[in-house]
């Protein structure tokens, strides 16, 4: 009996990652950037950062080094989101990524450069 209960805690224990709060999986992504609060409602997640504003530049390493970078270490990261918003401490102004996956995968597979960030701020729009 103690064996059949050490083999379902060991089960327990390993597939629990597996059934991870999408909120808690999102926020390891952005988790560097340290914010204030990473959400997730519905297909929608949203990065509050602490800086009063967020420009372009913050915004573009936010979600290339951040989101999608993430996404190459653990392709269930960004499941189900379609959008991702950065906004500044107030959440009232910041952008919007309109792509999840298949987005993040477009954009991990060009070079940095130019092209990349033009292609980013296709999918964007300002909040």
């Amino acid at each position: 009996m103690r064996i059949l209960h050490g083999l379902i805690a060991a089960v327990l224990l390993f597939a629990a990652p597996a059934f991870a709060e999408p909120t808690t999986q999102v926020s390891t992504a952005f988790a560097q950037f340290e914010p204030l609060r990473v959400a997730v409602n519905g297909k929608v997640a949203t990065v509050v950062m602490s800086q009063q504003r967020v420009t372009d530049t913050l915004y573009q390493n936010v979600i290339t080094n951040g989101g999608c970078l993430r996404q190459i270490i653990d392709p269930d990261v960004l499941e189900g989101i379609e959008e991702i918003a950065v906004l500044n401490r107030h959440a009232a102004q910041g952008y919007i990524f309109e792509g999840g996956r298949e987005r993040c995968a477009e954009l991990n597979a060009m070079p940095l450069g130019k092209g990349k960030t033009i292609l980013l701020m296709g999918y964007t729009r300002a909040h």
